[in-house]
């Protein structure tokens, strides 16, 4: 399961809530006002900061995608 941890429920990090639950993938999230970026963990996998989590998310929907439609 990918957790996310926020600092705060703003514009910019609950886009990456939205994202996450497009994607319809398994995930909890929290609000922790010690953080200054949010962090996404999954598994052993740690992303810091709106760019990387936004990277690794897009990454994902690829897989995603390619998989959907694989005629395997």
């Amino acid at each position: 399961m990918i957790k996310l941890e926020i600092p705060r429920k703003d514009e910019i990090h609950l886009a990456i809530v939205d994202k996450l639950t497009n994607l319809a993938l398994a995930h909890s999230v929290r609000v922790n006002p010690l953080l200054k970026l949010p962090l996404l963990t999954d598994g052993k996998a740690r992303f810091e900061g709106s760019d990387s989590i936004e990277a690794y998310l897009n990454e994902t929907e690829e897989e995603l995608h390619t998989w959907w439609y694989c005629a395997c």
